[in-house]
């Protein structure tokens, strides 16, 4: 991997329903808005050379905006991996309601700072029970884009520009792993500052910095980040920079 570039083309899905302010129930079947769709037939015509990989989140809204790429480009492997958004909130009670209805629990969640809390009261006697949870807690979040961070550095092998569809909550913290991980002698590695970055009092400190980042930070609509990794380091380019797509 260290003799080799490899480019990484991080891109929000499209506007769906729930931007749009509209009510919904289940967050992995949330649709495009006709503008979404738009945004996603832009997005594939964004690109001057077809991808090596394209990967895309389960969720509905990201495969979709997937989709029109996946069409120009119908000999591109492509992989569904766990990169959902972060879901924190429990679907149940979140049924038929929109962002806006949900604004003051999201306030609440975030001012609670409780890395490992579950929204649907999920616990130790649960997991014990075998049963999962509806939602996701922040330091499982975290873990879960880790992996990710490490298979875009050092597996993926053979794939030198990879197109990720995914989500807003998900590319940032992409986006954060991306600035702390090395690639060395083909394995990832952390940089010395975050070597305790697995430990409960730096996930705390993501979870208070969190919000603050989105607001500065977040990803539009279809908006995209270009990574290349040029080993040992990951770093953001342009997308004129990239080569392969604007």
């Amino acid at each position: 991997m260290s003799e080799v570039n490899k480019y990484v083309r991080l891109i929000r899905h499209g506007e769906s329903s729930a931007n749009a302010g509209h009510p919904t129930d289940d967050p992995y079947l949330i649709d495009l808005t006709e503008l979404g769709r738009q945004q996603a037939a832009d997005v594939a015509e964004s690109f001057r050379e077809p991808p090596d990989l394209i990967i895309h989140s389960p969720m509905r809204r990201a495969v979709m905006t997937a989709m029109p790429t996946m069409q120009r480009f119908p000999g591109v492997p492509v992989l569904d991996m766990d990169i959902q958004e972060f879901t924190y909130l429990d679907p149940v009670r979140c049924q038929g309601t929109t962002a806006a209805e949900r604004k003051a629990w999201v306030e609440a969640y975030w001012a609670a700072g409780n890395v490992e809390s579950y929204d649907d009261g999920f616990d130790a006697l649960d997991a014990l029970a075998g049963n999962k949870p509806r939602c996701e807690s922040f330091i499982d979040f975290v873990g879960r884009v880790n992996r990710f961070a490490v298979t875009l550095t050092e597996g993926l092998a053979g794939f030198q520009r990879i197109a990720v569809f995914g989500h807003g909550q998900h590319l940032l913290r992409t986006h954060i792993e991306l600035t702390r991980i090395y690639c060395v002698d083909g394995h990832a590695t952390w940089d010395a500052r975050y070597m305790d970055k697995r430990g409960y009092q730096q996930v705390e400190s993501d979870m208070r910095a969190f919000p603050s980042l989105l607001r500065e930070m977040h990803l539009g609509n279809a908006e995209s980040e270009h990574w290349l990794l040029d080993a040992p380091h990951w770093r953001k380019v342009s997308g004129k920079e990239n080569g392969w797509a604007n």
